[in-house]
């Protein structure tokens, strides 16, 4: 793969990745019915929102920056993309056990294991490629 695409292809990525990342969060606040299977404990929301904090600031803020990076070139862009990956991989992780230990939030798990796998995929290339 040429530079250019590669720029473009990880790059959007990482904006993709940051938009949905958005996109997920705003309907799940303002969703006003029952989270379901998003609701990792089913009497208090907080649990699950608690989690939007570290989303906001490293899913999505760290992607949009990852994107930046990538797409201008930067050579902090893969070490950047490795950071981002390793957050969303963590809080993946915890999902997984939780989900193992009490049967709650299989749908967070769901959604978070694509993002988890396709960013660490990505961030290897991008570590690669700038070697």
């Amino acid at each position: 793969m040429d530079d250019e695409l590669l720029r473009r292809t990880y790059g959007g990525y990482f904006l993709v990745q940051a938009i949905t990342g958005a996109a997920f969060w705003l309907l799940l606040w303002l969703s006003t019915e029952d989270r379901g299977g998003f609701e990792m404990l089913g009497a208090e929301r907080a649990v699950t929102n608690s989690f939007l904090l570290a989303d906001l600031v490293l899913g999505i803020v760290g992607s949009l920056v990852v994107a930046i990076g990538v797409l201008a070139a930067r050579r902090w862009a893969a070490g950047a993309a490795l950071f981002v990956t390793g957050g969303i991989v963590y809080a993946t992780l915890y999902i997984l056990f939780w989900v193992a230990a009490t049967g709650d939030a299989p749908a967070m798990l769901a959604v978070m294991v694509p993002p988890a796998l396709l960013s660490t995929y990505v961030s290897v290339q991008l570590l690669r490629a700038s070697r």
